[in-house]
């Protein structure tokens, strides 16, 4: 995740976590002022066939996580099964959640998702990984990654 050669989050990113830019690129970014979404994956990797995947996102919307949440996976369980959900941390304005499943177009994955509303918007920001090649020490990273990453 973060390296001792961590930079600084990359231009135009909304969450302040610092990728370092030899391990991740950007390889998708769609978007304008009211809602846009970035993938991030390791060298090596693309858009469609990838080991380690980051997206984070934004929505101009008043919507709470939990609906937010609710829509994302009815999208998923059109393409992700089978399709197991869990929450893993909740308060007033932020839910961590996971997922795993196996999607028609990425084939098997892992998420942990942080979705948080600000009076900007609804915020999300994830790590995905495929079966088998998540430890528990990365996992463990990554969720408190995704539970320390701030808005800037």
């Amino acid at each position: 995740v973060l390296t001792a050669h961590a930079q600084t989050p990359p231009a135009g990113e909304r969450w302040d976590v610092p990728l370092d830019p030899r391990d991740w690129k950007l390889v998708q970014h769609d978007g304008n002022e009211r809602q846009s979404e970035r993938t991030y994956v390791r060298h090596g990797d693309n858009a469609y066939f990838w080991n380690e995947r980051i997206v984070s996102g934004f929505r101009a919307t008043g919507a709470n996580p939990e609906d937010y949440i609710a829509g994302f996976v009815e999208e998923l369980m059109e393409s992700c099964r089978p399709l197991k959900v869990s929450a893993l941390d909740q308060d007033a304005a932020s839910i961590l959640f996971q997922w795993q499943g196996d999607c028609r177009i990425y084939g098997p994955q892992i998420e942990f998702r942080r979705v948080m509303l600000d009076k900007g918007g609804l915020h999300y920001f994830a790590y995905a990984t495929k079966p088998g090649r998540l430890s528990d020490a990365k996992k463990e990273l990554w969720l408190a990654t995704l539970r320390g990453a701030r808005l800037k």
